[in-house]
């Protein structure tokens, strides 16, 4: 894979090649099917949802994350690469998500490749486009034997062949020399439910997680009619950071339809927006489900967007994961109580030579 290995060249190109993605594994083994080249029908979506709820499972334990077959239309809905891999049966799956971003560093950002009419129309003048690679899962007995990495080859062949470049990825190692340490925080939010579950949080200082409306700002959901305003209060906020998620007019409307967003008011002037995604953690002994919200967005005045967030977030969720990038540091998060967990992960990069910190960070994560 083309990933960072050699230390930093000051003159750099933002990417390490323009080749078309090598496919060194032996796919005469086995079938892969994506979303750009096949429409898969409510029978597929249901046989996939199936799969990862049986079989996504979270570290080494017995909860489950369960992929809904509405969760799977939304990502299709927003032009996501959903791509699965067939032996017999239904072997393994994973998502690319989309993310057009803008890099303001002094970096040669020059392409070669052309962009596809389906790129175009997802970023920004500026922007360019990355990929998310998540949701990987693979059943058990074929772990560790190259179908992973399959998956991962085709989805950047794919991307390629539209146009695009670079991606990244959540992973609990180091994969490159620019990879970026990430903390995840949490706030427990549905106290009792998380005490059923036996959810490992300071449960002896429960005082600490009641979230009290004393904020004197206005809520408004993000729709069709104030997504400009919504978009226009975003990229002005944005325009000097390093590194942030830059979507078009056209592909911020999907996103906002498909991970719910919120701008803040105090008396008529926006003051913050932020996102979520959402997943829903299965804990078999207890025959409980935890419905957890992921911060994707959080920008604006601090900590006052944020405590809006968790206050919003009470309404829908039982638990919010907050990953420590962008203004979204210990200090703000130290304000709201959130708890630190362990370990770290890594935000590895593919085929790019950007070297960063977490709170240059300002791009969605999955």
């Amino acid at each position: 894979m083309e990933i960072l290995r050699n230390k930093k060249d000051d003159n750099a190109n933002l990417y390490i090649s323009q080749e078309r993605p090598a496919f060194f594994v032996n796919n005469s083994l086995y079938k892969t099917s994506t979303s750009s080249k096949k429409i898969f029908s409510d029978e597929d979506i249901k046989e996939i949802s199936k799969f990862y709820c049986s079989n996504y499972k979270i570290g080494k334990s017995n909860v489950t994350h369960k992929i809904s077959i509405n969760d799977l239309k939304r990502f299709l809905n927003l032009d996501c690469e959903l791509l699965t891999i067939r032996k017999d049966n239904l072997i393994g799956s994973m998502l690319s998500i989309y993310v057009p971003v803008t890099i303001n560093l002094t970096i040669d950002k020059t392409k070669l490749i052309e962009t596809s009419e389906r790129f175009d129309n997802m970023k920004s003048h500026d922007s360019i486009m990355f990929a998310c690679a998540s949701y990987l899962i693979l059943s058990r007995k074929y772990r560790g034997k190259g179908y992973g990495m399959a998956l991962i080859q085709e989805s950047l062949q794919v991307f390629y062949d539209y146009g695009g470049l670079t991606a990244y990825f959540i992973n609990s190692v180091s994969r490159c020399i620019n990879s970026i340490p990430l903390y995840s925080w949490i706030f427990p939010l549905n106290l009792s439910k998380l005490d059923r579950c036996n959810f490992n949080y300071p449960s002896n200082y429960k005082s600490l997680f009641n979230l009290k409306n004393n904020l004197t700002y206005t809520t408004v959901k993000i729709n069709r009619e104030n997504s400009l305003q919504a978009l226009n209060f975003y990229h002005k906020f944005m325009k000097d950071k390093k590194l942030y998620f830059s979507p078009s007019k056209k592909y911020w409307l999907k996103w906002v339809k498909t991970f719910p967003t919120y701008m803040v008011f105090n008396n008529d002037e926006i003051i913050g927006l932020y996102c979520f995604n959402h997943e829903i953690n299965y804990y078999p002994i207890n025959k409980e489900e935890l419905l957890v919200g992921s911060l994707l967005l959080c920008v604006g005045q601090q900590p006052q967007t944020l405590k809006n967030a968790l206050l919003e977030s009470k309404k829908y969720y039982d638990l919010v994961k907050i990953y420590e990038t962008g203004d979204m540091n210990k200090k703000i998060l130290n304000t709201v109580n959130a708890i630190k967990t362990e370990p770290n992960v890594f935000i590895n990069f593919f085929n790019n030579q950007l070297f960063l910190k977490s709170s240059d960070i300002y791009i969605p994560l999955f």
